[in-house]
């Protein structure tokens, strides 16, 4: 399931204006460092799940080989 999601993408609408914080600042055309991104009321967000399950910064090198034994360890992060 992790490598082929049912959806790929998930969109929603906030109800109310946000703030969604960013994992990794990034850095504008302009050069300012943004580290938050202001979401106004209304507006569709869209997730895409099946990047999001291959980072290899979360699942570690083997982020794209299904690794059933991930699951299986005890005590340790995987």
């Amino acid at each position: 399931m992790r490598l082929n999601p049912v959806l790929g993408q998930i969109a929603r609408s906030n109800r109310a204006d946000d703030i969604l914080p960013l994992t990794e600042p990034i850095i504008t055309q302009d050069g300012r460092t943004l580290t938050e991104i202001a979401v106004s009321k209304g507006t569709w967000v869209v997730v895409d799940i099946a990047s999001s399950n291959r980072r290899k910064d979360v699942w570690g090198e083997d982020a794209d080989v299904f690794n059933p034994d991930r699951w299986l360890k005890t005590g340790e992060e995987s």
